[in-house]
């Protein structure tokens, strides 16, 4: 039953982060000059840097997206959103701390979805949310309804087998059954 509940939720947190991300990177692809002017405000990056991050992030938050909406390299694709969270909760912290004033963070281009457009300590809770999301799959895989399973086929991992039922498990080099 364990195994059950953590696949479901680990598929859900997948589905919600990867649509997360892909909204976001929508918003970012739809008007790259105002990403890269709050990029710009941040103060964080070299001036060389802006354009390329203004085109890249976007990017990585796609292919994280709909990798993890697809459960396609699942536990890749979850480490990847969680370090990109982690870098944009770093830019954000660190302009609170210094004062910095920023318009919009250009997390979601000029909407509101669940803190206010300027950076403030709403971000970081809520990136922090997100990064806690993409955490299950990296643990205990995509959950239901992934790629990855289907590639698999039924083939299962020894971290698998942990959840409690050994006939799934694959045999370690050294032991045997």
């Amino acid at each position: 039953m364990g195994r059950v509940i953590a696949d479901i939720l680990a598929m859900v947190c997948r589905w919600v982060l990867g649509g997360l991300l892909l909204f976001a990177a929508w918003h970012k692809l739809q008007d790259p000059q105002s990403f890269a002017e709050s990029i710009r405000a941040f103060k964080f990056l070299p001036d060389h840097l802006i354009i390329v991050s203004a085109f890249a992030f976007p990017w990585l938050e796609v292919v994280a997206g709909v990798c993890l909406v697809l459960g396609w390299w699942g536990r890749a694709a979850a480490v990847l959103a969680g370090l990109l969270l982690a870098g944009f909760t770093v830019a954000i912290a660190r302009v609170l701390i210094l004062g910095i004033p920023v318009g919009e963070c250009g997390c979601f281009g000029k909407l509101k979805i669940v803190c206010e457009p300027a950076p403030s300590i709403c971000h970081i809770i809520r990136n922090v949310l997100m990064m806690l999301m993409a955490l299950l799959p990296v643990v205990v895989g995509g959950g239901y309804l992934c790629l990855d399973g289907l590639c698999a086929g039924k083939r299962r991992t020894n971290a698998t087998a942990a959840y409690g039922d050994p006939s799934l498990s694959t045999p370690v080099a050294g032991k045997s059954s």
